[in-house]
């Protein structure tokens, strides 16, 4: 089993579709920013499963989902409710631990989360 964990696409639905290509996966996982570039790759790969989560550009609500993936309980979110301060979006030691502990309450193995900034 061969999952392709993405986030952050921000239109770019040209570059997943090359990840798709070369990785080949059974199951593709996007975790946000954009839902549209998700859906659009959901199309043109309809025999792959997807889990799709929107982004903070989609929604003001952080979507969370919990599924059973081959024997393992995941959590999946984007992750923007974890970034403490507008002035540092990034997730932060603060957030982690958030994370963390929606993780322990919602007894899930494995945490996914995007909203993951590139600096240039």
């Amino acid at each position: 089993m061969k999952i392709l964990i993405m986030s952050d696409s921000h239109g770019d639905v040209d570059i997943m579709c090359g990840a798709v290509e070369k990785e080949q996966p059974d199951m593709i996982i996007h975790l946000g920013d954009s839902i549209k570039d998700a859906e659009q790759l959901n199309l043109k790969y309809p025999d792959i499963r997807m889990y799709k989560n929107p982004g903070n550009i989609d929604s003001k609500e952080e979507s969370i989902q919990y599924a059973e993936i081959y024997g393992k309980r995941f959590m999946m979110t984007h992750g923007n409710q974890f970034a403490v301060t507008s002035e540092s979006p990034e997730i932060n030691d603060e957030g982690r631990e958030k994370m963390m502990l929606q993780l322990y309450h919602n007894k899930a193995d494995i945490l996914l989360h995007g909203h993951i900034l590139t600096r240039r």
